[in-house]
């Protein structure tokens, strides 16, 4: 199994994988883009368009929260406490949201 990870801050502009890294229809890379606002990058839009399955930024950013407070606290973390504070409700649309929530949709694919 193959995996990209992109850890460029949008910043660098947008990123763009060679189209014959996503094309092998028996070798689909797994996509990881660490950026975790907006959901949807450049690169995931991409992966997604190519059926490669993807993990967004937002994801990433809730595993390690969850495993941080489990190391500092010695106890399990409130894990659905802390999936709403990074995730969206499934209902939500952009035009629902308030623009003060940073929380994102969440869109991956695994």
């Amino acid at each position: 199994m193959e995996v990209i990870i992109s850890t460029l801050p949008l910043a660098a502009g947008p990123v763009q994988l060679p189209s014959s890294w996503l094309a092998a229809p028996d070798r689909k890379p797994i996509v990881l883009d660490v950026v975790y606002t907006p959901a949807w990058t450049p690169l995931l839009q991409q992966a997604a368009a190519a059926h490669c399955p993807i993990v967004q930024g937002a994801t990433m950013l809730l595993n390690q929260a969850i495993e941080q407070f489990h190391l500092w606290h010695h106890r399990a973390a409130p894990v659905a406490e802390m999936y709403d504070a990074v995730f969206l409700p499934a209902t939500a649309t952009d035009a629902t949201k308030d623009p003060a929530d940073r929380r994102v949709p969440k869109i991956d694919s695994l």
